[in-house]
């Protein structure tokens, strides 16, 4: 699963937050401090993936989905969230792999393809 973000070099936050929801919210990875309360360290409900990505540039986010429990499920929502400081997100979803055997028949240009946007639905 993947998520763009554009840290704040003006306003760094000190952790930033995917959460996926599948019926549940304790699916979670997280960059930089340990400062958000919700889910256990070191497990599905809180995954750590390391340091905070780098301010005043455009960083892609990515989390395999067997390290928040997700492989296989269907998703409802998904959340963005910071501790701290501003930042700007862009596309958010999932990577579908690549299948070898269409390349090599295909040629690169199958490339055009092979990111499957999620559909988020938003509350309010």
């Amino acid at each position: 699963m993947i998520a763009y973000v554009y840290l704040d070099p003006a306003n760094v936050p000190s952790e930033v937050m995917l959460q996926w929801n599948d019926g549940n919210w304790d699916h979670r990875a997280y960059w930089g401090a340990n400062n958000i309360g919700w889910g256990v360290d070191g497990t599905n409900s809180q995954r750590f993936m390391g340091a905070l990505p780098p301010a005043g540039q455009w960083v892609r986010l990515e989390v395999p989905a067997s390290a928040v429990g997700l492989e296989g499920h269907v998703l409802n929502g998904m959340a963005f969230t910071l501790y701290g400081g501003r930042a700007t997100w862009d596309h958010a979803g999932k990577v579908s792999p690549v299948n070898p055997s269409l390349v090599a028949a295909n040629g690169p240009s199958i490339f055009n393809g092979w990111i499957d946007l999620l559909m988020l639905v938003w509350t309010y």
